[in-house]
């Protein structure tokens, strides 16, 4: 009882800071007459509040079914659709797999490149036999793709300038599956202004 009493005595007792308590400060430390140490740390506080309140946030799923148990899928299109949809020309996109058996990465689109992961991957987690993996003794037989996706990443993160992924030479965004079959989403976070 006694700090219910204590919570509302110090909430009464706290300045108001609404929108006009921020205007006269922000006013107050714009004055040339009254440039002091303080004042300057009002104007930044101001100036990220206000940044942080224009901050924009934007979240979409991609949906796949792939027919295959593997595949690289080129979904760059698709993140710069969500990238227009979300209006955003400043920031940053967050695009990853949300299954632990499939992979986002950046790298180039070219089929013989996509073709030399698939037989490195292999080489590295040989998918069969399936019993030389303790995970496939649980009944499931996809302990390659957990080491798989592991190895080839969960996520991958894009600038957003003036609009556009700001993406260098040859730099494509894809969807690695390593057990297909089965619906399997990307997650499209973009944030910015």
């Amino acid at each position: 009882m006694f700090a219910a009493v204590a919570r509302r005595r110090a909430r009464r007792s706290q300045p108001n800071l609404g929108p006009s308590a921020w205007t006269s400060a922000y006013a107050s430390a714009c004055s040339p007459k009254r440039q002091t140490a303080q004042n300057d740390l009002v104007l930044d506080i101001f100036r990220r509040v206000e940044t942080i309140r224009h901050m924009k946030s934007y979240r979409k799923e991609l949906w796949f079914n792939v027919p295959s148990r593997r595949a690289f899928i080129n979904i760059t299109s698709q993140v710069q659709e969500c990238l227009l949809e979300s209006r955003i020309k400043e920031g940053f996109a967050l695009i990853n797999a949300m299954h632990i058996t499939a992979s986002v990465f950046i790298n180039d689109d070219e089929r013989g490149l996509h073709h030399d992961y698939e037989k490195w991957l292999e080489k590295l987690a040989p998918h069969e036999p399936v019993g030389q993996y303790r995970h496939n003794d649980t009944g499931e037989d996809n302990a390659d793709a957990h080491i798989k996706r592991q190895v080839m990443g969960r996520d991958v993160v894009v600038a957003v300038t003036e609009g556009k992924l700001d993406f260098g030479p040859w730099e494509q965004i894809f969807y690695g599956e390593f057990d297909g079959k089965r619906k399997k989403r990307v997650l499209v976070k973009i944030i910015g202004e």
